[in-house]
């Protein structure tokens, strides 16, 4: 009998809680045009309750028990919010404005939850998808180049791969030295390690990217600390949520352009002959014949390559000079240097035989699934480039895979997961090598080959002291090879309309392989036993970076004003490893391994730091 009864006073409380829940269904449109508008976000305001509209602009929502009255919110990219109070189940229909100064665009700061435009307590800039895509850009920060006011975007090499270099508001410091000028950054509430060797916002694909989130200035030092003294930049990736209520989308998107360096770098003007003003070629000053610099008894700096030993000769470039028809100095002959040197001289332009247009290529295939209690992103990327030296590197490609997934479980608990997996290749150029160019006359032909089809280290008979930056560039071999992974889950509990407690844990982990490699035989124009022998450098940088959080939010109304109250709990752990290894000497060439040095060095160095602490307000 006492189950019975409590079984009835069970059935009695479930049913009680059945019909104090509200139903509310409808539509949302646009107010110009009364078109549908498909996955417009409807929610119940002070809770995690929400929905979509599905493909025909239509929504259903259940306001929890307990509320004698709840104001369920429209909303929707690119126009303004609208409000109503709704009491009892029923029909309720929005029309939606065009917000044309997006002051009713929803901020996901992170300090504060989700607020409009006009009630953040700071500087926020929040560009969506539609303005990210509207020029096609190779890397995250990019794409935010001339979309917000106040953020400078400088690109410091052309080397592909590399990011560019961002400041908001302009610099912090007059001494920028060990002073990083950069903002913080977070992806999908994952922090990323600025320490990441090579660049910590290469391994990102713009193609993923929603929307970004800018806060200027110091304030978002009041969530993440100091390190975000600089400002915070805040991305959004794709999620299954972006397509309407029910349905999948697959998309496919192949973008291919180039990339040109702006302006070009004055070089050497003067030579080292006298020019026939009639006639534009070099003769002798003595009796004004026509005058080879390979003649021996008139250039005496000309030395010839030994080619028992390679390594102990100095080679010099025979090509260019051939300005007589038959190559030989007696010619009477002369053949004019080719007419396409810089100013519309005679002679060889040296920025256009070091540099080309860059290449490149993106492939990026998705998918996208928005079902009721669950929504999944997925996709495969792939991004080639061959940047400005593309005629002597194989330059930069990247793969990544992107998982992105959302479930609504049953007590008002909300879990998400992001993820990011890439393995990039860059091969790089020696930076020292873009200054010697400057210094060949324009008479001289740096691209010339010898008769086993190397570069000259020295094409200039006249200048002993200025390698050829082509042979440089065309034989000193350096590869890095890295792998990343960015790995976050979060969860939101409504444990009451007003109270909602939140966590999150992401891991970015990544590996780089480095190699540097001068083969045996490398020319220098003076000895340097240790590369001419052969050189060697290979390492191997690990790091590790862990962030957790946990904390709890009461938001409510109090006289007409928001009160937002919150305490949060947050770790962190970051580790490193380094391992390098140089070898020189090398016994066999065309063999880049550390063991065939007769000489060798190693060295290695570990880090690791542990923070944590609490926080509210």
């Amino acid at each position: 009998m006492r189950k019975c009864f409590a079984l009835s006073v069970a059935s009695l409380l479930l049913s009680g809680l059945l019909f104090a829940q509200t139903q509310v269904t409808g539509s949302v449109t646009d107010a110009n045009t009364g078109e549908k508008l498909v996955g417009a976000n409807v929610l119940v305001e002070g809770t995690d309750i929400g929905t979509s509209t599905d493909v025909d602009g239509n929504y259903r929502i259940t306001v929890p028990a307990g509320l004698s009255s709840a104001k369920v919110t429209a909303r929707y990219i690119g126009y303004k919010q609208a409000s109503v109070t709704v009491t009892e189940s029923g029909t309720q229909d929005f029309s939606l404005q065009e917000d044309v100064l997006k002051m009713d665009a929803v901020m996901v700061t992170g300090v504060a939850g989700e607020l409009t435009k006009t009630k953040t307590p700071f500087a926020i800039d929040k560009i969506d998808a539609e303005v990210l895509e509207m020029a096609p850009a190779t890397t995250v920060e990019s794409m935010i180049r001339g979309k917000s006011a106040g953020v400078k975007v400088v690109k410091s090499t052309g080397e592909p791969g590399y990011a560019a270099s961002v400041q908001l508001r302009g610099a912090t410091s007059i001494n920028s030295s060990g002073r990083s000028q950069a903002p913080l950054y977070i992806v999908d509430g994952i922090i990323i390690d600025p320490s990441v060797s090579g660049s910590p916002m290469g391994d990102i694909s713009p193609d993923d990217v929603q929307n970004i989130e800018i806060i200027k200035g110091a304030a978002g030092a009041t969530e993440y600390g100091a390190r975000a003294a600089n400002g915070v930049i805040a991305i959004t990736t794709k999620r299954g949520s972006e397509v309407g209520l029910g349905q999948t989308r697959f998309n496919y998107k192949m973008e291919q352009g180039y990339n040109e360096l702006v302006g070009s770098i004055e070089t050497n003007g003067s030579h080292w002959y006298k020019v026939d003003p009639a006639t534009g070629y070099f003769i002798d000053a003595t009796d004004g014949k026509a005058y080879d610099p390979r003649d021996k008894t008139k250039s005496p700096d000309v030395e010839t390559k030994n080619d028992a030993f390679k390594a102990a000769g100095i080679y010099f470039a025979d090509q260019p000079y051939k300005y007589n028809a038959t190559g030989d100095p007696t010619d009477g002959s002369p053949k004019l240097l080719p007419n396409n040197g810089a100013g519309g001289r005679p002679g060889f332009n040296h920025m256009d035989a070091m540099f080309s247009d860059g290449n490149y290529t993106k492939h990026n295939f998705s998918m996208s699934r928005n079902a009721e209690n669950f929504n999944v992103f997925v996709s495969l990327g792939n991004h080639s480039e061959d940047g400005v030296f593309g005629k002597f590197i194989d330059g930069f490609n990247r793969n990544t895979f992107r998982l992105n997934t959302d479930v609504n479980l049953p007590y008002n608990l909300k879990v998400g997961f992001s993820s990011l997996l890439s393995k990039s290749f860059k091969e790089e150029t020696n930076s020292g090598s873009f200054f010697d160019v400057t210094f060949f006359p324009w008479d001289v032909d740096i691209t010339a080959k010898d008769k086993e089809g190397e570069y000259y280290i020295q094409p200039d008979p006249r200048n002993a002291e200025e390698a050829n930056p082509i042979y440089q560039i065309a034989n000193n071999e350096r590869l890095s090879t890295r792998q990343r992974s960015l790995l976050g889950t979060n969860f939101s509990w409504a444990i009451m309309p007003q109270l909602r407690a939140v966590g999150s844990l992401s891991v970015d982990r990544s590996s780089r392989l480095w190699k540097n490699y001068y083969p045996k035989g490398w020319q220098t124009v003076t000895p340097s036993p240790n590369y001419n022998d052969g050189n060697l450098t290979k390492s191997n940088t690990d790091e590790q970076s862990i962030n957790g959080d946990v904390g709890i939010t009461y938001a409510t109304q109090l006289s007409g004003m928001s009160l937002i109250a919150r305490g949060r709990y947050n770790y962190e752990s970051y580790d490193y490893s380094y391992r390098t290894g140089n070898a020189f000497n090398l016994a066999v060439g065309d063999v880049p391994q550390l063991e065939t040095g007769a000489d060798k060095t190693v060295s290695s160095s570990n880090q690791t730091v542990n923070s944590d602490g609490f926080s509210g307000g």
